[in-house]
């Protein structure tokens, strides 16, 4: 099947001399719950970049499908949205991904839209330049990850870090507060 073929997922082939060729791949239904879930400020989307997969990179967006509600949590079930394969991270080939995405949501009205990721740098700074009127929101697991690798890298010792990441990110931590000082 070919980019753009009724029935396949591949949506978008991207060819550049001297590098491998990107793939854009998600399904109607996903880009509707896009418009009409995300856009309209019911869900965020996740975005969140797999490392160490051969050469390549798989970027995946996630959301909650609130259409939803699993039987044991009583909770939406996390969605996978479009998803980018490729074969760097900087500016110009999330840039691709982002700008693709922004064309097919050029009807939505993105103004409480919102995209939850890590700091990943060239990823935030093209999304921000296809998406300026959304917002960014940063992921507590990645957070907690960079915090807790900056004190080991800083040598403070494990109870420590442990008791600076529980008044941060535990049950009554700071990320759990209901209003702001």
């Amino acid at each position: 099947m070919l980019a753009g073929d009724k029935d396949t997922i591949v949506r978008s082939i991207i060819r550049e001399k001297g590098k491998a060729p990107c793939l854009i791949l998600y399904s109607d239904s996903q880009l509707e719950d896009h418009k009409h879930l995300c856009c309209s400020g019911l869900s965020i989307i996740g975005v969140d970049k797999t490392f160490n997969l051969c050469d390549m990179h798989v970027t995946v967006t996630c959301y909650k499908q609130m259409a939803v509600v699993m039987e044991k949590t009583k909770e939406p079930p996390i969605f996978m949205g479009p998803i980018y394969i490729h074969d760097n991270t900087d500016f110009d080939n999330f840039s691709n991904f982002f700008h693709h995405l922004r064309v097919k949501l050029i009807d939505a009205d993105t103004e409480q839209l919102f995209f939850g990721t890590d700091e990943e740098t060239g990823l935030v700074k093209s999304m921000k330049t296809a998406f300026p009127e959304s917002g960014h929101i940063l992921c507590i697991r990645h957070l907690k990850g960079n915090i807790k690798q900056r004190m080991i890298v800083d040598g403070i010792d494990k109870k420590d870090r442990e008791s600076v990441l529980a008044s941060i990110f535990g049950d009554q931590g700071l990320v759990r507060s209901d209003r702001s000082m």
